[in-house]
């Protein structure tokens, strides 16, 4: 009753690229894209398009590292069609190799000056690094596109969606289960499966142990200096570990927020994240990015760590720890409003087994200096760290 006209569809099944062989990487990097430029069933893009005039109704199948994954959006008044869409990605997939070489034309165009965009040669570096140069997570690049064929994305579709069996789908927002369910057995229930169990395996892509750095020079029209700074390394994947990891992360930005922005003028905004992966090993991810005046840029990367090592060696001050609580206290409510909210942590429950919802209040006013203190100290000294610097 929240979002009266907004629907979430999500459908997901272990595997990903992780299962696919090198040769298909790189048009995996594009097959949503290809796929969607194509249309469906017999029908075109630009057809599907006039289709769905007046209907709210968006779906589209791709893949992510450890998951087959099917995305979908829609107003409850076209469920049917939005699921009518789901059936054909399954079933009837089309392809047209006009369609897939005009589309392929233009996307070879749009990469021919991206290497020459210098927020392009960032997050491409960062990529290239947090894998610790892993040939299968090259960044794509216009080189690499004549790699991609429709007989790959053909290949991938077949090893990846020919089989729904494996799939789970959640549904969220405003929706009875029962009246829909007609429309589930309809379109989903009745779709062919291959009686097979697939699950995520290792790809080797990890972050590099110990610390890597990366500083170069880029042409830049606007002299900055852009500043990536992650530390990473093993957990748990525990609803306690993300609370912590929360915590952590918010007492952080407060930190850099008074020393980069206030104190030193440094930067705008400091961007401070802190993920939790399940594979191919549980782990953590702590990340600091923003761009700042050459000048400032190696003092401010110290105060980075500065920050991060004071933590470390005192703990969170009873003020900081505080204004987390309040935060995370305060924000709940408002995820709650949001249907991808609510996709995100179910999918956490049904494919990581992660609850983050029971219990959440309770421990956030449970949180003391101790547990955050031992929890930066555990995570935080592990010594792996990847720095990229992009000066001017």
């Amino acid at each position: 009753d929240i979002k009266e006209d907004e629907l979430i569809v999500r459908g997901f099944s272990g595997g990903g690229t992780s299962l696919l062989k090198d040769d298909l990487i790189s048009s995996a990097s594009l097959f949503t894209d290809a796929i969607t430029q194509m249309g469906i069933g017999s029908v075109s893009r630009t057809d599907l398009g006039k289709m769905l005039a007046g209907k709210r109704a968006s779906v589209s199948i791709g893949l992510t590292n450890d998951q087959d994954v099917v995305m979908g959006r829609t107003s409850p008044k076209d469920l049917e069609t939005a699921l009518q869409l789901i059936h054909l990605y399954f079933t009837n997939p089309r392809w047209d190799a006009t369609d897939f070489k005009t589309w392929l034309d233009k996307t070879k165009s749009n990469y021919i000056n991206a290497a020459s965009d210098p927020r392009i040669a960032m997050s491409d570096t960062v990529e290239v690094m947090m894998s610790n140069h892993n040939p299968r997570a090259v960044p794509l690049n216009f080189g690499l596109l004549d790699q991609v064929s429709l007989e790959k994305i053909q290949a991938i579709y077949k090893q990846r969606f020919v089989d729904p069996g494996n799939f789970t789908f959640i549904f969220v927002g405003k929706i009875n289960p029962e009246e829909t369910k007609p429309l589930f057995e309809k379109y989903l229930a009745s779709l062919p499966t291959v009686k097979r169990n697939e699950a995520f395996r290792d790809d080797g892509i990890h972050p590099p142990k110990g610390k890597a750095v990366n500083d170069f020079k880029h042409e830049n029209k606007t002299p900055r200096t852009s500043i990536f700074v992650n530390m990473n390394g093993s957990c748990k994947y525990t609803a306690n570990d993300k609370l912590l990891g929360a915590a952590i992360r918010h007492i952080l930005e407060l930190r850099y927020v008074q020393s980069i922005r206030e104190d030193e003028g440094g930067a705008y905004s400091v961007r401070v994240s802190w993920t939790l992966v399940k594979n191919p090993n549980p782990g953590f991810r702590y990340t600091v990015s923003f761009d700042t005046d050459p000048v400032k840029a190696d003092k401010l990367v110290g105060i980075v760590h500065r920050e991060v090592e004071k933590l470390i060696d005192k703990g969170p001050s009873e003020s900081d720890l505080q204004k987390a609580r309040e935060y995370l206290l305060k924000q709940r409510p408002e995820d709650m409003k949001e249907n991808t909210w609510w996709g995100n942590i179910l999918f956490d429950y049904y494919f990581y087994g992660l609850d983050y919802l029971t219990g959440f209040e309770a421990r956030v006013k449970a949180l003391n200096a101790g547990a955050v203190h031992d929890y930066a100290k555990t995570t935080l000294t592990q010594g792996n760290e990847v720095q990229v610097i992009m000066r001017p």
